[in-house]
């Protein structure tokens, strides 16, 4: 056995999840314009859990299933294959909880999503309100409706985030306590490391013109203000397991599952 090797199975790195839910759960599922809200299940297997809780996989055990809820957009082209934009699998809601903690006053977001950010900030008390920039006009009209407006002043706005870089969006020359920026799906390295030199260069942008917010990077751990700490066992694992994920976190979707 290789020095330094990790059973990736040690609960040290490896949490078992035999039940899951999230405020995604309850959703409705449909269909607007070449979007659509869907379940689907994890079953058993090893999951990548990219550092989140310092555990590098989660496991679903034998007899169980976990229901996620997966936003898709429709192929260019095609009438029947669809391209995963989110999860709510664990390591995706748990990292939306992570930022959201950390989030205070007013925070802008780039990129709706499952809407999960803005579940996760409205159980923020610090957090006064919530602006969210989004292109697609059948993501909103599918997760807008589902999002806890009653608790928190959520606005969202139709438009697409570069606009925010040349100012032409109303109102958002708010002193913002946190930028979220969640804009990229990638499904191999090189897109990866593409969106990466796109998100550095908007990274330097943001904070020359917002110095006092927190810039979040959801996929890019290292251009972040907020971070999870990892320890070296499960660090380890996640080379071990050759998980791009150390440097880049995963791609929106349900990660590849190892069975025994």
């Amino acid at each position: 056995m290789p020095s330094g090797y990790v059973d990736i199975e040690d609960p040290d790195v490896c949490v078992t999840i035999d039940r899951w839910s999230t405020p995604a759960t309850a959703y409705m599922m449909g269909l607007s314009g070449n979007f659509r809200l869907v379940r689907k299940d994890y079953t058993r297997g090893l999951y990548r859990m990219s550092g989140l809780d310092d555990k590098a996989l989660f496991k679903v055990p034998k007899g169980h299933r976990l229901p996620i809820t997966a936003l898709e957009e429709r192929v260019p082209g095609s009438r029947t294959a669809w391209h995963c934009w989110m999860v709510d699998d664990p390591p995706h809601w748990r990292a939306m909880e992570v930022y959201a903690a950390a989030a205070k006053g007013p925070v802008l977001c780039a990129g709706l999503g499952l809407g999960l950010f803005q579940h996760a900030l409205a159980r923020q008390p610090a957090v006064d309100y919530v602006m969210t920039i989004e292109r697609e006009a059948a993501v909103i009209d599918l997760v807008n409706h589902q999002l806890p407006h009653p608790l928190k002043d959520l606005r969202i706005v139709e438009g697409d985030w570069r606009g925010v870089m040349s100012a032409d969006l109303a109102g958002i020359e708010e002193d913002w306590g946190m930028i979220f920026v969640d804009l990229w799906v990638t499904s191999n390295l090189r897109e990866k490391y593409e969106a990466l030199g796109d998100a550095a260069q908007m990274a330097v942008k943001l904070r020359d013109r917002w110095p006092n917010a927190l810039i979040v990077f959801h996929g890019f751990t290292p251009l972040s203000d907020v971070k999870w700490d990892v320890s070296e066992k499960t660090w380890a694992a996640m080379r071990q397991l050759g998980e791009v994920d150390a440097i880049i976190d995963g791609v929106r979707g349900p990660m590849p599952k190892r069975r025994r």
